[in-house]
This record gives structure tokens, sequence and C-alpha cells, in this order.
């Protein structure tokens, strides 16, 4: 089965998100700046107010960008060996997370 996620808006730092034929938002997106320079942006997605995934996009190469899934128990990952892309195109982009694979 396949679910289909509508975006507010085209600003995926600041949007939110409903699965498609629901008017009820599912989940919301925003960017927050953190105050160390070099440390850059923290995209947090929260559902029902609560954080289920921060990702964290870095301005100096040094510093990989990372990905964290709240309450997993799991530590940051990096997402350039989290995420999986095609050969030959950056999309499609998947990832497995609980057994459960996810495409976009």
């Amino acid at each position: 089965a396949r679910t289909v996620l509508d975006f507010q808006r085209d600003v995926i730092t600041s949007t939110l998100v409903t699965v498609r034929g629901s008017s009820n938002t599912r989940y919301k997106v925003e960017a927050k700046t953190t105050a160390f320079s070099g440390l850059g942006v923290k995209l947090v997605i929260s559902e029902n107010d609560q954080t289920i995934v921060t990702i964290r996009y870095r301005d100096v190469a040094v510093f990989p960008d990372q990905i964290t899934l709240e309450g997993e128990g799991s530590p940051s990952t990096n997402i350039n060996k989290w995420l999986k892309w095609s050969k030959g195109s950056i999309f499609p982009v998947t990832f497995e997370e609980s057994g459960q694979r996810f495409e976009w």
C-alpha cells in the first residue's frame, strides 16, 4: 500500500504535511538555526507536537549532515550512509526503517 503525502507549501523548511485525502495535519516541518558557526540548520519534523525526526544540515564540509530518529534509541546517522540513491540519478531516494521501505 502506498501513502501519498501532500505538502502545504513548496518550502520544505517550513510546511505542514497531510496524507492525501485528509485535511488533518499529519506532520509539521520547521527549520531552526543554530547559534554555533558551521553547524548550519536543524530541520525538525514533528507529529502531534512530538519531534520524530531531526535533520542537521552542516555548513562546513568537515561535519557531515546527520539524521536522528527520535524515540528509536538510535544515535545520529550520517545522511549519506542512510539514504540510497539510484545509479545514474538522484531520484528516487530510498531508505528502510523498522522493516519498511520508503521511497520518494
